[in-house]
Formats: structure tokens, sequence, C-alpha cells
């Protein structure tokens, strides 16, 4: 089983709902929220409807999730850090119709700005989950139906922001998938 859910609370939606898209792209670019990726019960992330914050990058954890499932397309092996960590990583590899999944940690504290994906092991991950198979079909369509959600949702919120730049990449993005 792979499920994501985000949630945007009050506190994100105060923040853009009356902006335009160049006014959103020039001093937001972002939608904060709470998100959180489950592999059959080990997650990554949290949401929780009560809690009337968070402050993950919407945006940027669909673009990087998209972004995984095109380059699962080409390779066999990927690993995609977890934002606003140091050193953490989930590492995907493919055989067949199933995918292995695990948390892992760098070491040695490899990761540069340009590495946001990478499709050779670090010999230095060390693992932090127990190896867990989800279906390779089932992740990515999870990744699109959620994508078009969330994309649906902030529509709902303020249309004007389907014109931003951030927005407008994440939906090509989505589209290739």
């Amino acid at each position: 089983m792979f499920l994501i859910k985000y949630n945007i609370p009050n506190e994100g939606i105060d923040d853009i709902i009356e902006l335009d898209e160049s006014s959103f792209d020039d001093e937001y670019g972002e939608i904060y929220g709470q998100f959180e990726l489950n592999f059959n019960e080990y997650k990554q992330g949290f949401v929780h409807e009560e809690i009337p914050f968070g402050n993950e990058l919407l945006i940027s954890w669909f673009k990087l999730i998209n972004k995984v499932v095109l380059t699962l397309n080409t390779n066999d092996y990927v690993a995609f850090p977890i934002m606003e960590t140091d050193d953490y990583w989930i590492e995907l590899i493919c055989k067949e119709d199933l995918i292995s999944v695990k948390k892992v940690k760098d070491n040695h504290h490899k990761r540069t700005l340009y590495e946001f994906i990478i499709t050779k092991p670090f010999e230095e991950f060390s693992d932090e989950w127990k190896t867990t198979d989800i279906k390779r079909l089932e992740f990515i369509n999870e990744v699109k139906l959620k994508t078009k959600q969330f994309i649906k949702d902030v529509a709902t919120i303020n249309k004007n922001l389907l014109k931003s730049q951030s927005l407008n990449e994440l939906v090509l993005i989505n589209q290739k998938l």
C-alpha cells in the first residue's frame, strides 16, 4: 500500500486566498502545509487535520515525487532526499511490478544542491527502515491522482494561482506521467 496525504491548513489558505499569480510567485512561490508519504505504514511526514499549521513545502514535494515517477520510467534505482532533513533519503528499487522502499541515511553528507534525485546508491547509505514492497502501478497512480487533487484544491482556494510559475511547472511535470 502506498498513500500520499496532504493538508493545506487555514493558516496557509489565509496567506494565498486573494493573491494574483505574480504576487504569489514574487512573495511565496510555495504553499505551506502538511505532507505524508505512507509506504505500508512506514510513514514520512505527518498530516493531522486538527493541527492548524504546517511548514512542509507542498508544491516542492509534489514536484519532487512526480519527478521520481518520471525517473523510475528509465531507471530501476531511484533515491530522493527527504526535504528539510540533512541526511535522510527514500530509496526505491524496482523489481518488475514491485518497488522495494526504505528510508536511508547518508552518513557522509554527500548531497549537493544539484542531486535531488539520484539513480545510483551512495555507498554510505545506512538503513533506517526495514525494506517494504509496494506495487509499482499503485505508486505511479497515487502520485498522479494526489497531484491532480492538490492542483484542484489550490484552484478552489484561488484559481489565479494556476497561472503562477510554480504551479504551472507542477502541472507540466504531472502531465508527463
